[in-house]
């Protein structure tokens, strides 16, 4: 879909940071088990199997860490993929805001409360 919209885009294999750190001097790639789409003209990444980080986000675990950055490239009518191993920079603050609103009703025996969530 992407190629076919002329969307430049790259795939980007990682590992969570918290399981198994990704190790660029170790040729195994049987622990990278997430995937991360990486559009260069933008700089920004999806997570496309985690419909709760928009665009822009991946879930915090892969970020700080390395990831193998694959490119698809043409020679001719031939088309193969170019790996890298670079950074996943984390988000900052202002880059990942997570406003909530929250309201807490106390019940009048004090023992249920009921906690209303709404997020921006």
């Amino acid at each position: 879909m992407l190629r076919r919209l002329n969307i430049g885009h790259e795939l980007v294999v990682t590992s969570d940071r918290a399981d198994v750190a990704f190790d660029e001097s170790f040729d195994s790639w049987n622990y990278l088990d997430n995937y991360i789409l990486y559009f260069p003209e933008t700089k920004q990444m999806l997570a496309p199997a985690h419909p709760d980080f928009r665009y822009g986000m991946v879930p915090p675990g892969w970020t700080a860490s390395k990831g193998l950055f694959v490119r698809t490239v043409k020679l001719g009518s031939t088309e193969s993929a170019v790996g890298t191993v670079r950074d996943i920079p984390t988000l900052s603050t202002e880059q990942s805001p997570f406003d909530l609103d929250i309201k807490v009703k106390f019940a009048p025996e004090q023992d249920k409360a009921i906690v209303v969530v709404d997020m921006h």
